[in-house]
């Protein structure tokens, strides 16, 4: 199956993106290289998660004794 951004019917082994179910190439595989239209949900999904390791790094500890 050739890569839907390079068009390679050689490129070897295509992978499906999971944000927009397309079949790209090793190197083209990187979101903004296929200008993949979910990339605006990945950095959204990824802030979330970062805002929610640094709410969990800033609250107190209690250490037990």
């Amino acid at each position: 199956m050739p890569c839907q951004n390079c068009k390679k019917k050689k490129c070897g082994i295509t992978m499906t993106c999971k944000y927009c179910s397309g079949d790209f190439c090793i190197s083209c595989l990187h979101l903004e290289k296929h200008k993949c239209p979910g990339i605006e949900d990945k950095i959204k999904m990824d802030r979330e998660i970062l805002s929610k390791k640094i709410q969990y790094e800033r609250e107190p500890k209690h250490l037990k004794i």
